[in-house]
Order: structure tokens, then sequence, then C-alpha cells
């Protein structure tokens, strides 16, 4: 079992690297829907940057004010089995990383000021996710393109 919820010195930060090492099995999706594997957020749905997994694929988005800012989606028709992945965000800039490779980038309008983390979970849903979550850690910094690589290579 781990902690859903976990503070660190998140203080409205809008930089930094979201990364996430976890199993995706789609026998294992007890919500019938696609699960979240980590929201960095600000204690509602309004503002969020999240890595989650499901329907054969695994994305990561930005949410700011309700309206979505930025989305990237890595489909794999055989989706079960274990990733890595690291959405890199600042000012005009998303990218996002699987498996060791940059998936794709976009220019979100803007970054929301997140000061938490919830682990399988959104923030204000009381469901939580069962698959495997091997690790889950939050860079202050935006990391170059190399070191993202480097951290999401299985």
């Amino acid at each position: 079992s781990f902690p859903t919820r976990c503070s660190s010195d998140l203080k409205g930060q809008t930089e930094g690297t979201l990364y996430a090492d976890f199993i995706y099995n789609q026998a294992l999706n007890s919500l019938g829907s696609d699960e979240v594997v980590a929201v960095l957020n600000d204690g509602s749905t309004n503002n969020l940057i999240v890595i989650a997994c499901g329907d054969n694929k695994v994305y990561g988005y930005i949410i700011q004010g309700g309206s979505v800012q930025g989305s990237v989606i890595f489909r794999n028709d055989s989706l079960a089995g274990r990733y890595k992945a690291a959405i890199k965000y600042q000012a005009g800039l998303m990218r996002f990383f699987v498996n060791g490779v940059l998936i794709n980038s976009t220019t979100p309008a803007g970054i929301p000021a997140c000061n938490r983390i919830d682990i399988a979970k959104y923030p204000t849903i009381a469901q939580q996710g069962v698959n495997p979550i091997n690790a889950i850690c939050v860079f202050q910094a935006s990391l170059t393109d190399a070191e993202c690589e480097a951290l999401t290579t299985i």
C-alpha cells in the first residue's frame, strides 16, 4: 500500500518534471475507465498535471482553470507492461517521454501552480486505481530532454 497524498516542497511551482514508473494491466483496471498514475494539483480538478493510462494508451495532460492546455498520448495496442513516463513542463512547453523516447511536445497556453500530488487518484475523487506503482518523483526544475530520456529508459 502507498499513500494517496504526499506533501513536499511544491509551493505553487509552474516549472518542473513529473515522473512515474508503473505497471499497467488492463485486467487489473477496476474503474472501468482510464486510471490515473500521478496528479500534480492545487486540491481541485481545475488545475492538474497528469500521467494516466488505459484503453491501450499512456498519456499526459495539463489542465489550467478547468481547460485543457496540453495533451500528449502514447498508444500501444498491447499496453500491458512496465512504463516509465515523464512530463516536462515550463512556461510555453510540455514534453512527454515514455520508456526513453520523447513521444511529443506541445505548447500549453499556461501551466497551473500546483502545490500537492495525488497518487493513483484525482484530488476530489475517492476511487483509487489498483495498478502497481514502483516510483513517483517530482523534480522542481524542468529536466533536460537528455535527462528525461535517461530517467524514463527501462
